[in-house]
């Protein structure tokens, strides 16, 4: 294989220049020339350039092939690391591409799996639920919900330094009427109303349940594509999934949510929000839902 110099000593031999002739030509010493055709000396690419000129070959052709020359050469060496280091970084993102596409299409399985299972409580016809609220283990608020064949009630609790303010609801969605109660003094006033949309079909419980898994109200596409950690555990008796601060633990047989886990920060101080839901399916009685025929009717 030609090396560099034996180039040079073919092409000025086919030109018919002497040493001397071609170092004249080159503007540097017949020595240099030497040096460069014993392959003993490397010249600047501006002179590979005038080489190239001078004995019509292409500095491609120059530098191919040589051995000697690209251990010396430092816009070879240059070369050749550039497409090793070019090749590196390709061979990487097509690693990262295919691990991101990956886990993009693990997180859409997992979302839309527990997403299907839990939608089927959307419209359940009869159920009790009941979910506490606690922010570091204080109570903050509950919300205890019966449903049955149309029929709401609804009680919901504010805490304020452990004192309890509670407001008891009665829905009629048959007849599109709202009971509110006052257990204390047991009378209720009842009012004709059509802004019942949030609890028709019994839809009330499912709205209740963690946002980040209703299909209703989630782009589960744009949250997989999202670079946030997902895992998901089956234990013996339920399942847990975690995305980023946010814990929810299933019950296994019904995927019905049973603790919801929010880390928070609130005036740059971590907070821990817990809710806990008790839900009962086909565990509510028509004296449930109905206000009872003891109570007095005040308008």
């Amino acid at each position: 294989m030609n090396t560099f110099g034996d180039k040079i000593i073919e092409g000025r031999k086919k030109k018919g220049m002497s040493q001397e002739a071609f170092s004249d030509m080159m503007g540097v010493s017949r020595q240099m020339v030497s040096r460069w055709e014993l392959n003993t000396a490397m010249p600047r690419m501006q002179k590979i350039k005038k080489i190239s000129e001078i004995l019509d070959i292409s500095i491609e052709e120059l530098l191919s092939g040589n051995d000697k020359n690209e251990k010396n050469s430092p816009v070879t060496f240059i070369k050749v690391n550039l497409k090793t280091f070019f090749k590196v970084i390709a061979v990487i993102l097509l690693i990262l591409i295919v691990l991101y596409l990956l886990y993009f299409g693990y997180k859409m399985i997992v979302l839309n799996s527990i997403s299907s299972k839990i939608e089927q409580y959307m419209n359940a016809n009869n159920y009790h639920c009941k979910i506490e609220s606690a922010i570091d283990g204080n109570l903050t608020e509950s919300k205890e919900v019966w449903y049955k064949d149309g029929y709401y009630k609804i009680i919901q609790s504010n805490y304020i330094n452990s004192i309890e303010s509670k407001v008891v609801t009665y829905i009629d969605l048959n007849q599109n009427y709202r009971y509110m109660v006052n257990d204390v003094q047991k009378t209720y006033s009842e009012a004709k109303t059509h802004m019942l949309a949030p609890y028709e079909n019994g839809i009330y419980m499912y709205s209740l349940f963690p946002t980040i898994i209703k299909k209703d109200v989630t782009d589960f596409k744009e949250l997989a594509l999202k670079l946030n950690l997902v895992l998901y555990t089956i234990k013996k008796d339920s399942v847990t999934l975690k995305i980023n601060n946010e814990e929810i633990e299933f019950a296994k047989d019904t995927y019905l949510p049973i603790v919801q886990n929010i880390e928070m920060q609130e005036n740059k101080n971590a907070q821990l929000n817990v809710n806990t839901y008790n839900i009962e399916l086909n565990a509510v009685n028509d004296e449930d839902v109905k206000v009872p025929l003891d109570y007095t009717k005040i308008n």
